[in-house]
């Protein structure tokens, strides 16, 4: 699965801006929640993590909407995406590795950013849950990470906007499937209109598991509500968007 992945955004990397703006609705909600909560916490400069910061362009956007300077760290593990991050200059240093391998010391980071579903991108689940707990001790005291996830229940707008039947068949086959565990997706984007696609893998949650799953990682305090995928309009209802959390440690 790992390869699958590292393959699927090195191949996106050189048009990914193009990609997101397909997510653009969703994108910038995200991004204005994440910026409301960094400037919350902006009294001194905050380390903040960007967990698969992709091409750069994402740290880019939050840090206009922000009225101080902070020190940024970017890790990927697609290296392709780091050249490209590298050139936009958003962060201050750079890396290439996977979450269960970050070099950093416990207590080290005031914000972890995991955004654009990184951490349905780890596998297996084993692998997911360490990365987690990796993620909760570099976080210092009272730190938070922020993170958003795909939701196995959301079916009702953008490209999620699928019948039940359809729904239902991918659990199944995810479950039963001997390369994948229940939950995981495997897909293909079509990047544009020259017919070229790739193939990925991505694992959707459900969120009461998920937001338990956080828990036993060791994050006790959690503020959640959900973003509509194809809109960008928050909402209550499990059903309504994917799932955006504020984990405290």
């Amino acid at each position: 699965m790992e390869e699958i992945v590292i393959r699927h955004f090195d191949y996106l990397a050189p048009m990914y801006c193009f990609y997101c703006q397909k997510r653009n609705l969703y994108l910038r909600s995200l991004e204005n929640a994440v910026a409301s909560e960094i400037e919350n916490r902006a009294s001194t400069i905050l380390r903040i993590l960007d967990l698969g910061c992709g091409d750069g362009h994402r740290a880019e956007r939050i840090q206009k909407l922000l009225s101080s300077h902070h020190h940024w760290v970017g890790c990927d593990v697609s290296e392709k995406m780091l050249q490209i991050a590298a050139l936009a200059a958003t962060h201050s240093s750079l890396i290439h590795c996977h979450a269960i391998d970050l070099p950093f010391p416990e207590n080290h980071f005031d914000i972890v950013l995991a955004l654009f579903n990184v951490i349905g991108y780890i596998f297996p689940r084993k692998r997911r849950m360490e990365s987690l707990k990796r993620l909760y001790r570099i976080l210092r005291p009272g730190g938070k990470l922020l993170l958003d996830v795909m939701n196995v229940m959301h079916i009702r707008d953008g490209s999620f906007r699928l019948p039940v039947a359809r729904q239902l068949w991918r659990l199944i086959y995810s479950t039963f499937s001997p390369r994948l565990e229940g939950g995981d997706i495997r897909f293909t984007v079509q990047v544009d209109e020259s017919r070229l696609s790739v193939d990925g893998v991505v694992h959707t949650f459900f969120p009461p598991i998920f937001l338990h799953t956080l828990r036993r990682c060791g994050f006790q305090e959690l503020s959640y509500h959900y973003i509509g995928y194809g809109t960008g309009i928050p909402r209550c209802s499990i059903f309504g968007g994917h799932l955006f959390v504020e984990a405290t440690k």
